[in-house]
Parts: structure tokens; C-alpha cells; sequence
């Protein structure tokens, strides 16, 4: 190393200085978040400050949302050591509110904002009332474009078919507003309500704490696509049924901006959906009261490789499809005397997959096999469905065939020996009759010593008493 440095000087200054020099910039650059207390009244504002030492504001920090409240104000005051950033909100309500973690872009670095919770009570009577955003001239009103939308993946279906149904806002490319969310949480609940359909089941796929981005955009004029509400829908008679015009809010803001300023100004903007029509159509009457009517598919799974005469096989079979899946059957199985057949268990799941939920049965089989030989499951059990994509009537097969063998030298004698009619002869000749005492002196021994230390501490406890 020293002989290096003696000969190439220029080199170990220039290295040091590259790995030194960036530590430096971002300790420059690295600003000082903090906000104001965490709880408020109803009238009064919550803030959040940024400070940045020895740097000039180059852009305007994009402040985050926080649901149920709107901006009222950015102000900025700069100095020739610091410049001080601060974002004033105004609650709508009260309650309890989480400014998650964000990202905010300063002078074209990014930093971490971390989350905190802000509760808001009552009205503080000393507090003046907070004065609307009417000082400043003129707000500059910008255009939103964005629309409330119902969509169904079908119009006519089937009787027990399964529909999937968004109520999605589409914001457009040419939007120019800041919008936010506005009392999310009510009026998703208010949606939920309002979609339910009479002779209908529903399985709601909305999470109320999160709004999804839908990334399948088809049109190019789209920007945005969020899933408000989205559900399955399974029509029980076939009956029509309508979806009815639904409603939802937004806060729009149009601002007013100087060189240390941001006056914003928040408007409430209603959305309303179109009505929406579905057809039902009844299925043939072989299968009319049977939960079966869509596209399924079907994934079968054996607990083990090698299988034995009179040992457990964990059989599973899997239905799958883009719908309901609490009111689908269990397969239909043919008694037999090469297996028995036990009543399955069921387990239900609904997986979020290619931007769609997918639906998804298991029914967990144990059979016992009671001879040698192949078994082909296909013959022993069996699903009926109507096909909605071939408009015919359908069966689901497993298509495993089962090797049974007989029990490998390994086992044990008593398991080679003995199958479960034979166990059974044994338990039916085991002795059910109570030991004589006399017979065991140690057994005998064991007895009295244990009551006389139960007569002890009955006495014991009686006394203290």
C-alpha cells in the first residue's frame, strides 16, 4: 500500500475523495422530518415540518394524503443556513387516522416519511375557528377528469354461475386535479349494502383498509384504475336482477401557488355509476338443484408414493374456478370392496391471481385399501357440473390409478400378520375383568399408600377449615 502511494499519489487522494465526498453531500441533503402533536381538536391543524440545513428548496416536497383530512397550506421560509417546509392539513371528523409510510421526493432525492397515528376530539373552545383558504386572489381550477364505473365479467349467466362485479374509479389521462379519498372507509360500507341482490349469495372480495390498483388497462386513455368494491355474485334462482346506481366522493383541490406558498382549496366531487342489468337463465333440469353450474377445473394429490394393503391413503382433490366456493358439494363416490371411503374434510381458500381471485375447494379423502392390485380412482369418484363454456353437462375425474401392494418384509410381524378385522377379533377377546390386589403385593402396596395420603390431606383440609 505505501508502495503504491509513493508511486501513484494522484490516485489514492482521488479514490478517498470519491468514497468521502458522497457521505458528505447526503448528510447535507438528508432533512429533518417532524410533526405536530398527534392529538387535536376538530378545529385545529396538524403539520408536518420539514427542515433542510444548508441547502436551498430547488421543488416543493409532494406532501402525502391523509384519509379524512384535506390540505389547506405549504408554506415555505428560507434562510441563507436552513430552509424550513411545512404542510398544513384540516381534519373532516373526528376518530383515530394513520399516516402510513411514504416516500416523499425532495430536490430529486427521495426520503422516507415513517407513520404515526393522529387522533382527533372534539372542538377546542379556546381555539379559533380555522379561516377557509380565501386570502389569496385567485385559485387556479384545475380540470378533473374521472368516472365511477360498474363492471361485471358477464351480463347473462347461469343459474348457481358465479359473477364477478368492480365498482372501479377511472382516472383519465388528461386529469389534471389532485384528488383524494374522502370518508373511504363509510362509504365503501354504504356500497356493500347497496349491492345485494334478492335470491343472490355474495362473497364480498373488498378490503376496506386498501384500495387496489387494477392493472389491466385497456383503454388508452385511462391513467389509473382503482377497484373500490368487488365482489361474486351467485344468482339461486333464475330470476333477473338489477345493480343499482351507485355513489361516491372525492375531494378535488384547486390551488393558488406563489414562490413561497401553496394556498390549497378543496371541493367535494360526486360520482355516480350506471345501472347494470343481469339476465339469469335456469340450467337443464338434470342438474338444476345441484351448486354446479360454471368452468372448473380440478387437482388431485396422493399423500405418498408407495401404497399398501390396509394402510391410509390421503387423497386430496382440489375444485377450482373464478367464483364461490362455499356452496360447491363433495364428489359423489361409489362403495366399493377394493377401499373404503371416509367422509372428507374440507378446507376453502380465495386467491388473488393474474389480477383476478380465484376460488378454490379441497375435499381431503382417506381411503383403506383392502386388496392388491390397481385401483383406478376415476371409476370410485366423480363430480357433475354444467359447463358453461360448452353449454353441456360435465363430470370432474381424478385420473390417478393406485398401485397397491402387499406389506414389505420391513414391517413389523404384527403388521403383516394381522388386518383390521383381525385387530378387531382381539379387542372383542381382550380381558375386560378388574385385577385382584392379592395377586400383586406391590400393586397392593402402591394403593394403600396413595389413600392413605388421600385420607391425609382430606383431614388435613377439614381441620383447617
Amino acid at each position: 500500500m505505501i508502495y503504491f502511494y509513493k508511486k501513484h499519489p494522484t490516485c489514492i487522494i482521488i479514490a478517498l475523495w470519491l468514497l468521502i465526498t458522497p457521505s458528505i453531500v447526503n448528510s447535507q441533503v438528508a432533512p429533518e422530518i417532524s410533526y405536530s402533536k398527534n392529538t387535536i381538536a376538530l378545529n385545529e391543524e396538524f403539520f408536518i415540518s420539514f427542515l433542510i440545513k444548508k441547502q436551498k428548496l430547488k421543488t416543493f416536497p409532494n406532501f402525502p394524503d391523509i384519509p379524512d383530512f384535506v390540505k389547506t397550506k405549504t408554506s415555505v421560509n428560507q434562510s441563507k443556513s436552513e430552509t424550513v417546509v411545512i404542510q398544513s392539513y384540516r381534519p373532516l371528523k373526528k376518530g383515530i387516522f394513520d399516516l402510513e409510510n411514504n416516500v416523499i421526493f425532495l430536490n430529486n432525492k427521495s426520503f422516507d416519511l415513517k407513520n404515526t397515528q393522529i387522533k382527533v376530539i372534539e372542538k377546542n373552545a379556546k381555539i379559533p375557528l380555522i379561516i377557509e383558504n380565501t386570502s389569496p386572489p385567485n385559485y387556479k381550477t384545475v380540470f378533473d377528469h374521472c368516472e365511477l364505473k360498474l363492471e361485471v365479467d358477464k351480463v347473462e349467466c347461469f343459474k348457481t354461475e358465479s359473477i364477478l362485479l368492480k365498482l372501479l374509479l377511472l382516472v383519465h389521462k388528461d386529469n389534471q386535479a389532485n384528488l383524494n379519498f374522502f370518508n373511504l372507509k363509510n362509504q365503501l360500507v354504504s356500497i356493500t349494502n347497496q349491492v345485494k341482490p334478492n335470491n343472490c349469495w355474495i362473497q364480498d372480495l373488498t378490503d376496506l383498509n386498501e384500495i387496489k390498483l387494477d392493472t389491466n388497462i385497456a383503454s388508452s386513455n385511462i391513467k389509473s384504475k382503482y377497484i373500490l368494491y368487488q365482489c361474486y355474485i351467485n344468482p339461486t334462482k333464475a330470476k333477473n336482477f338489477n345493480i343499482p346506481q351507485l355513489k361516491f366522493q372525492l375531494i378535488k383541490y384547486d390551488f393558488y401557488k406563489s414562490s413561497t406558498e401553496i394556498w390549497w382549496k378543496d371541493t367535494i366531487v360526486t360520482l355516480y355509476s350506471s345501472p347494470i342489468e343481469i339476465k339469469v337463465k335456469n340450467t337443464p333440469k338434470e342438474i338444476e338443484n345441484i351448486w354446479t353450474a360454471g368452468e372448473y377445473q380440478l387437482n388431485e394429490e396422493l399423500s405418498k408414493k408407495e401404497h399398501y394393503i390396509n394402510q391410509a391413503i390421503e387423497l386430496k382433490l382440489s375444485i377450482s374456478h373464478h367464483g364461490i366456493t362455499g356452496l360447491l358439494p363433495s364428489f359423489k363416490t361409489i362403495e366399493n370392496k377394493k377401499f373404503n371411503i371416509f367422509v372428507p374434510s374440507e378446507m376453502e381458500n380465495m386467491v388473488f391471481k393474474h389480477n383476478n381471485y380465484i376460488g378454490k375447494k379441497t375435499f381431503n379423502y382417506t381411503i383403506i385399501p383392502r386388496v392388491t392390485g390397481e385401483i383406478e380412482l376415476s371409476k370410485y369418484f366423480y363430480w357433475i357440473f354444467y359447463n358453461t363454456k360448452t353449454y353441456q353437462v360435465d363430470t370432474l375425474r381424478p385420473s390417478s390409478v393406485i398401485h397397491i401392494a402387499s406389506l414389505p418384509n420391513h414391517y413389523s410381524k404384527n403388521e403383516q400378520k394381522y388386518n383390521i378385522k383381525e385387530w378387531e377379533g382381539l379387542l372383542k377377546k381382550s380381558s375386560h375383568k378388574i385385577q385382584n390386589l392379592e395377586q400383586n403385593p406391590l400393586l397392593k402396596w402402591v394403593s394403600n399408600i396413595l389413600i392413605l395420603l388421600m385420607l391425609i390431606i382430606t383431614l388435613y383440609i377439614i381441620f383447617k377449615k
